[in-house]
């Protein structure tokens, strides 16, 4: 079934409610949706199949909400047990989304978005076709997304540093094809670099907001 636009609606906004929690200045879930959605169309997916991966890109970290703030925003390395608190979040996410009339089909991507092609991921350790492709496509559009913004414990790469951190660990943690994919995304490099001009001038307005408004 085709996703509605109410329902794209309302995934979009569950989406940025999460990402405003885990980082106020970049649009992480729906940027993943448009790398998921770019990677897919590669790899012959129709559009009604590619809507839905969208909903699951948005709503792929809305198991976050269980992880503690002080964990979430912890600005270095997680102990054992703050590791653990963030793994537990594709089976909450899952189950969440499980509740949800319509999007039972997206439940399994969501679950396993965290699989590696390796069987090294978790929750349950899948491997190679195993592992639904919709999550493995997921996985290396969230990874891109990650890894070209900063973090408190580290800088952003650029696209092609990026590219060459996935091609790197291209049928170990990521399907190859999957990888493959991203790279032959019409347009891709000058897709990412249009999201990170979009994501400077944004920081760039907010910071001259705050500074118009203390002065």
């Amino acid at each position: 079934m085709a996703p509605s636009s109410e329902r794209l609606s309302w995934a979009a906004t569950l989406a940025h409610a999460i990402d405003l929690r885990m980082d106020s200045e970049h649009e992480h879930s729906r940027a993943v949706g448009d790398w998921a959605v770019a990677i897919a169309t590669v790899l012959g997916w129709q559009a009604e199949a590619c809507g839905m991966l969208r909903i699951a890109a948005m709503l792929h970290d809305v198991g976050m909400i269980r992880v503690p703030d002080q964990v979430l925003c912890k600005p270095g390395p997680l102990a054992a047990e703050e590791l653990a608190a963030i793994k537990l979040h594709t089976e909450t996410g899952a189950e969440m989304v499980a509740r949800i009339e319509g999007l039972e089909s997206i439940v399994p991507w969501i679950r396993h978005s965290h699989e590696s092609f390796d069987g090294s991921g978790y929750p349950d350790g899948l491997r190679g076709e195993q592992i639904p492709r919709a999550a493995r496509i997921l996985l290396v559009a969230d990874a891109f997304d990650a890894i070209t913004n900063a973090r408190p414990y580290r800088r952003a790469l650029s696209i092609e540093e990026a590219c060459e951190e996935l091609r790197q660990h291209s049928g170990t943690q990521f399907d190859p094809a999957c990888v493959d994919a991203l790279d032959r995304a019409p347009g891709g490099v000058d897709r990412g670099h249009h999201h990170l001009l979009r994501r400077t001038r944004l920081a760039a307005a907010r910071a001259a907001s705050v500074r118009a408004c203390r002065n």
